[in-house]
C-alpha cells in the first residue's frame, strides 16, 4: 500500500476468478479406505495479460492519497442485478467521475439532446444550440443548471436537455478537461440513412456544409436536404475484413 523505492504507488487488487479455475478436485482415501474429495490449489491461476478480467477493483492507499477517489473499478458485467450487487452491496461504492469522463459524458449528452431536438428547431435555432454546446464544452468550469437556464429555448426543450444530461451525468458543476474537449470538438461526425457517414473538421464545417433543411412533405416521410460544396468527391475503397478459416487437420493416429 505504500510507495516502493521507485516511487510507484501500490494498490490492493480484488479480482473475481471462477473457483473452478483455482481449485482442482482431487480424490483421496482416508485411513479406513473411504473415498473423499479434497481441493488442490492450481498453480499459475492468475489471468495473463492476454486475458480479460470480468471484475476487478484497485483500492487506493490512504497514505499517501494520490487521488480524490477510493478505488478504480472494472466491471464487464454491467447488467443488473449483477452489477448492482457487486458495486452497491459488495463494495458499497458510489460512482465518482474524473474531469475527462465528465467532459466526455457532457458532450455526448448535449450532442444527443441536439439530435433529439433537431426536428423541432429552425436552422438558426439548431446552429444557436450548436454554438452554445461548443461554448459549454470549452469553458473551464460549467454549471449545468445555469447553462441550461441561459438557453434561448422553450421550457419543454430545456427540460428535455436536462433529462438527457441527468441520466448519464450525476454532477451538476465541475471542471472541464480542456485538452480532451479540444479533441472532441475538432471534428463533427454525422450519420444518415443506408450507412451514410460524414466526417468533417469543425473549422471547415461552414465552408462545406452550406445548408441543412428539413423537408416535411405531406405525402412522404420527412427528410433532410443537405447542400455540400466540395472541390473533390472521390470514392474510397474499403476492403472487407478477412476472417481466417480454421482448416480441420487429420491426426496421424487416425490415418
Amino acid at each position: 500500500m505504500q510507495k516502493n523505492q521507485s516511487n510507484t504507488i501500490k494498490n490492493l487488487a480484488l479480482m473475481k476468478i471462477d473457483p473452478s479455475e483455482v481449485f482442482l478436485h482431487k480424490t483421496q482415501k482416508d485411513s479406513e479406505g473411504k473415498t473423499y474429495i479434497t481441493f488442490e490449489i492450481k498453480q499459475d491461476f492468475l489471468p495473463t495479460t492476454r486475458e480479460k478480467l470480468q471484475k476487478c477493483v484497485f483500492i487506493r492507499p490512504l497514505d499517501p492519497r494520490p487521488d480524490e477517489y477510493d478505488m478504480m473499478l472494472l466491471d464487464r458485467q454491467m447488467k443488473l442485478p449483477i452489477a448492482k450487487f457487486f458495486i452497491k452491496d459488495f463494495l458499497n461504492a458510489e460512482l465518482a467521475l474524473d474531469s475527462r469522463e465528465r467532459t466526455d459524458r457532457l458532450y455526448t449528452c448535449l450532442v444527443g439532446a441536439e439530435n433529439s431536438l433537431r426536428s423541432y428547431l429552425e436552422p438558426q435555432q439548431d446552429e444557436y444550440l450548436r454554438q452554445a454546446i461548443n461554448s459549454a464544452i470549452t469553458s473551464s468550469v460549467i454549471n449545468i443548471d445555469t447553462w441550461i437556464e441561459s438557453l434561448s429555448l422553450s421550457k419543454d426543450q430545456k427540460s428535455e436537455i436536462n433529462q438527457i444530461v441527468s441520466q448519464e451525468l450525476p454532477d451538476r458543476e465541475f471542471e472541464i478537461d480542456l485538452t480532451y474537449a479540444e479533441q472532441l470538438v475538432a471534428k463533427r461526425r454525422f450519420k444518415g440513412d443506408y450507412d451514410l457517414r460524414l466526417e468533417i473538421s469543425a473549422e471547415n464545417y461552414d465552408q462545406v456544409i452550406r445548408s441543412v433543411e428539413r423537408i416535411d412533405a405531406p405525402d412522404a416521410p420527412a427528410y433532410y436536404k443537405i447542400v455540400i460544396h466540395s472541390e473533390k468527391w472521390d470514392e474510397i475503397v474499403k476492403r472487407p475484413a478477412i476472417r481466417s478459416r480454421r482448416v480441420p487437420s487429420t491426426s496421424s493416429d487416425n490415418q
